[in-house]
C-alpha cells in the first residue's frame, strides 16, 4: 500500500474512475475513514484542479480534505460522495420526478452562483455533480479558469466534453459564466 504525507497521510487504494485528466482512487485517512484520492499529472494547465482554494467554504461545491503534490501529481482528497448524478439518473431509469429534478437543479445553481463571477467551470456535465449529505455538490474543476483570466495556452481552452458544451466552447470563443 502506498503512503502519500500531505497535510495528513493517507493510504492509497484501488483506482476508481479515470477521467480527462487525472485518476481516483479509494483511499483511507489515518484513523482509516474511507475516502477518494484525485491524483493529476503535473502537466501545462493540471493546477487549474486546485482552483478550489478560491472556493472553500463555497455552497454546493465539493468539499476538499487535503491537497498538495506527491511525486509527479497534484492531490485531492476528497469525502467520497454517495453517487453521481448520472449514476442517480440511471438506477432511476433516464428520468428523475420533477421534484428530483428541481432539487438537483436548485443544488447546482447554488453552486455555480457561489462562483461569484469569479472561476468559469466549463464541463459541466451529471460525473461532475456529486452527491454529498443529501446535496448535489459540483466537482472537478480541470477545465475551470478565473472569469477574467488571460486564456494562455495551458487553459485547456479548447477542452470540453461534446454532449455538454456550450455553442461557445464549440465555437472556440471566451467561456463565460453564461457558458455554465
Amino acid at each position: 500500500m502506498v503512503t502519500i504525507a500531505l497535510n495528513g497521510t493517507w493510504e492509497l487504494g484501488s483506482p476508481l474512475a479515470g477521467g480527462g485528466f487525472g485518476e481516483v482512487f479509494e483511499a483511507n485517512a489515518d484513523d482509516g475513514k474511507a475516502v477518494v484520492m484525485k491524483l493529476i499529472p503535473k502537466a501545462p494547465g493540471a493546477s487549474r484542479e486546485l482552483l478550489f482554494e478560491a472556493l472553500s467554504g463555497s455552497p454546493n461545491i465539493g468539499p476538499i480534505l487535503d491537497f498538495g503534490e506527491w511525486a509527479d501529481y497534484y492531490v485531492l482528497v476528497m469525502p467520497r460522495a454517495e453517487k453521481s448524478l448520472r449514476q442517480y439518473i440511471e438506477e432511476a431509469g433516464g428520468k428523475l420526478s420533477v421534484d428530483e429534478a428541481v432539487g438537483t437543479l436548485v443544488d447546482v445553481a447554488e453552486a455555480l452562483a457561489s462562483l461569484e463571477a469569479e472561476v468559469v467551470h466549463r464541463d459541466l456535465k451529471p460525473e461532475n455533480a456529486l452527491l454529498y449529505e443529501g446535496h448535489w455538490c459540483l466537482a472537478d474543476f480541470g477545465l475551470a479558469r478565473y472569469a477574467e483570466a488571460t486564456t494562455g495556452s495551458e487553459t485547456r481552452k479548447y477542452a470540453m466534453t461534446p454532449p455538454y458544451a456550450a455553442p461557445e466552447q464549440w465555437r472556440a470563443e471566451r467561456a463565460t459564466n453564461a457558458t455554465d
